[in-house]
């Protein structure tokens, strides 16, 4: 190696970290949005299926509430036609990326009782 090469590779590894570092962040992003999605989506069921048995609004809440996993927190819960369930669930901020929200509807049709 020259003697005015020496250092180059560290120079050139040391422009690569903040890359590694930003696709690193936004990995984690994105699992943070399928795990939101995956549990929005398991919540807005569980809730649907409350209503479906003459449960009403509170109940319909509790149950998209058990069924949030961890942290995850449903900033809105409504009903909609009397048989429709939406849930809207903020997704955790990693890093610099902007905030976002997921939202899912599920309906189940009515047992009789």
């Amino acid at each position: 190696m020259r003697r005015r090469e020496r250092g180059s590779a560290t120079l050139e590894i040391l422009g690569l970290v903040p890359l590694v570092v930003v696709a690193a962040i936004a990995l984690v992003q994105v699992c943070a949005f399928a795990y939101t999605v995956s549990g929005a989506n398991q919540a807005s069921r569980d809730g649907a299926r409350a209503l479906s048995t003459g449960s009403g609004y509170v109940q319909v809440a509790q149950a998209v509430d058990r069924s949030l996993p961890g942290s995850l927190r449903a900033s809105t819960v409504r009903v909609e036609s009397g048989e429709r369930v939406v849930v809207r669930v903020p997704v955790p901020r990693v890093g610099p990326f902007p905030a976002m929200t997921v939202e899912r509807a599920a309906t189940m049709p009515r047992t009789s009782s």
